[in-house]
């Protein structure tokens, strides 16, 4: 599961800047998500992608007001096995009613927004709430308030059924405030780093939230929420006009953006306490990370000088345009989710037309949880492969070292084989671990009790 678009206080910030990526050497066919009206011009545009590869976000449609107005209005769809279907509006929203599609779990229940219309247009304002969809129905989530007329929006739902989000009270319409809306009903209003205003923009499986909060100062910065606690993530040096935390994974591991008094944007991962700036693409002075899988990989997109977008991936230190993966007829734009598998979901132009796109990578991340201990052989030796490609890891110990597993995404009953053979079915992530010591250790105190024994025999048959 992943999501779009704040971090924690007093760890050390570790500048590491994205290394320039190498060629690619790989081409992946991208998949047109389609659209929900003929209309060329109004084409998907994803916000989610679970791990069963179903995507959600918006796509507009053409209604008919009295029989002869006509406009389009933007609707929630879920796309899934090739197929875009329409969520609908909640009821009562009226002719001109609007729904965004903003998060997919994977029990496949989607959160997003849902916006009612004028009684003019056959609607009422009631309708201003988060829904929630499952099971082919649109439930209204409700205010978060006791008053119907207060707003809320709802961006990310984990798996339990947890739903966060924030709400605007009617009497205070520009001022959000982030909330917890728990499976059973409940709502937890998460507060504020001491400033007016909060959103919630991500949640994970251990019920940690992230999102973006006014502080004492006025000042929006990023945050975490966790057990009722809510902790400043601070920003990046030379960019601490703004910061926002906008997704986390299951791991805790936390991305954002960090700006300064000039709107320079850049992009950081947190965790452990420390902030990490993900560097620029190569002509790109502006960048921003939108989502972050299980494995640590981050997309989104970059900005050049003239506010032209591209699409990036992140791992392990390096960056990569997107659009060396694909045929060059395509240009991607934005990356806005990616699921554990690999899978990414962005927008696109080909043939002068926009679009929502999908591609499968097949991605090798692998790390050695020791490096002064050993290190791995890949063979081939990449980043991205071939769909099914067989690659090969051989791990070396150094002097004194040997080596323990691997861990990860390793086939069961595999994990001591040396060297190991994975399939690239989908995106990877592998460890190698490596220990002190030649592996002996376990059976030298057995050898020394039989050296000892085999002494005291010899001596009592002397």
């Amino acid at each position: 599961m992943s999501r779009v678009f704040c971090i924690v206080s007093s760890g050390a910030v570790v500048l590491m800047l994205a290394l320039a990526a190498p060629v690619v050497g790989v081409q992946y066919p991208v998949t047109d998500l389609g659209r929900l009206d003929p209309d060329a011009n109004y084409p998907a545009a994803p916000m989610a992608i679970n791990d069963a590869g179903q995507v959600v976000g918006l796509s507009s449609v053409k209604v008919t007001y009295l029989f002869i107005l006509q406009y389009y209005v933007p609707r929630a769809f879920r796309w899934a096995g090739g197929t875009i279907s329409g969520l609908g509006t909640l009821p009562g929203s009226g002719t001109m009613g609007m729904s965004f599609a903003r998060s997919i779990n994977n029990a496949n229940q989607v959160v997003g927004v849902n916006i009612g219309t004028l009684p003019l247009f056959g609607g009422d304002t009631s309708h201003n709430h988060a829904f929630l969809w499952q099971n082919n129905a649109m439930t209204d989530l409700g205010s978060m308030t006791a008053d119907p007329n207060d707003v809320s929006l709802a961006f990310a739902i984990n798996s339990a059924g947890h739903t966060v989000g924030s709400l605007s009270l009617l009497a205070e319409p520009n001022v959000p405030h982030a909330f917890l809306r728990w499976q059973n009903g409940l709502v937890t209003s998460l507060g504020t780093l001491g400033g007016s205003s909060s959103l919630a923009w991500d949640i994970n499986d251990s019920n940690q939230v992230v999102g973006s909060s006014k502080d004492a100062s006025d000042r929006n910065r990023g945050f975490i929420w966790q057990d009722g606690v809510m902790s400043n993530l601070g920003a990046l040096p030379d960019y601490e006009a703004d910061s926002q935390a906008l997704a986390i994974n299951e791991s805790g591991q936390v991305i954002g953006i960090s700006s300064d008094a000039n709107d320079a944007t850049r992009s950081f991962l947190w965790q452990n306490g420390s902030m990490t700036d993900l560097g620029l693409l190569p002509g790109y002075p502006n960048i921003v990370a939108a989502a972050i899988n299980d494995k640590g990989v981050i997309v989104g997109a970059a900005a050049d000088p003239n506010g032209q977008t591209c699409a990036f991936l992140w791992n392990k230190g390096s960056i990569y345009d997107l659009n060396s993966l694909v045929d060059p007829g395509w240009n991607l734009t934005t990356a806005t989710a990616i699921n554990n598998a690999g899978h990414i979901v962005g927008t696109a132009t080909q043939g002068g037309l926009k679009k929502g796109y999908l591609i499968k990578t097949y991605l090798l991340s692998l790390t050695v949880n020791s490096p002064d201990k050993g290190t791995v052989d890949v063979d081939p030796n990449a980043v991205f492969f071939d769909p099914n490609a067989a690659v090969t890891l051989t791990a070396t110990a150094n002097q004194s070292k040997s080596f323990v597993d691997w861990s990860g995404d390793v086939p069961v009953g595999h994990e001591t084989d040396n060297p190991l053979t994975i399939t690239m079915d989908s995106s990877k992530a592998v460890t190698a671990n490596f220990k002190c010591g030649s592996g002996l250790e376990p059976i030298l105190p057995l050898i020394l009790v039989g050296l000892l024994s085999l002494t005291v025999v010899r001596r009592w048959r002397k």
